[in-house]
């Protein structure tokens, strides 16, 4: 159901290539402001847990995109909890914006889910180093880091510049103790001069006191 906007691959990254994969992440942004003033009208401290918890799982859906799945559970589980509970000590307005959103929310996803599925790749014939080049011209680190693997395993035996591009993309990404020990190899097994200067400069970049 949900291949037709981007989450077919449960651990690949979500990536808003086609109008259903747009359309899918604007349901979701819906969706969380909706549980949002859900949270907000309820005010208790279970109802802050699984908001926090929803928006882990949207930011987890961009890298490992079968966490919408869990996303829109905690959404709906917030939203049939505010629409149902009896009592009127939340505030009443919150209350309505959260039906609202939830119901443009669920719109937005169903006209995703109903898109025809177009194929991901927009240029069929990319490679794994073209594609990672790609995703880092658009931002999307994600789906470099996607990409940089595949890279990687093209030439296991010799890695070479994609090891020390996946180092770059980890660092940026937050993984610091990885892409140091990827840098760290390369910058003393590469057979690559040029290489172990450049896994070098990263290194003495990285390791410089902030």
């Amino acid at each position: 159901m949900f291949a037709s906007f981007g989450v077919g691959d449960a651990l690949g990254p979500f990536v808003a290539r086609t109008a259903a994969d747009r359309l899918a992440l604007a349901a979701f942004v819906v969706l969380l402001f909706s549980a949002w003033c859900a949270m907000r009208a309820l005010a208790d401290r279970s109802a802050r847990v699984v908001f926090l918890l929803a928006g882990v799982a949207f930011v987890g859906s961009l890298a490992a995109r079968s966490l919408a799945i869990p996303l829109v559970a905690l959404v709906v589980a917030l939203v049939a909890r505010v629409t149902i509970r009896r009592d009127r000590d939340g505030d009443e307005s919150l209350r309505r914006a959260s039906g609202a959103f939830a119901s443009i929310g669920a719109v937005l996803l169903g006209t995703a889910i109903l898109l025809p599925a177009t194929p991901r790749r927009i240029v069929s014939d990319l490679g794994p180093a073209e594609e990672t080049r790609a995703a880092l011209e658009r931002g999307n680190l994600f789906e470099a880091r996607f990409w940089g693997e595949r890279w990687v395993a093209e030439s296991p035996d010799s890695p070479g510049d994609a090891a020390l591009v996946l180092a770059e993309i980890d660092w940026d990404l937050g993984h610091h103790a990885r892409a140091l020990a990827i840098a760290t190899e390369i910058s003393t097994r590469s057979p690559d001069e040029e290489l172990r200067r450049r896994a070098n400069e990263r290194l003495s970049q990285w390791k410089e006191p902030k």
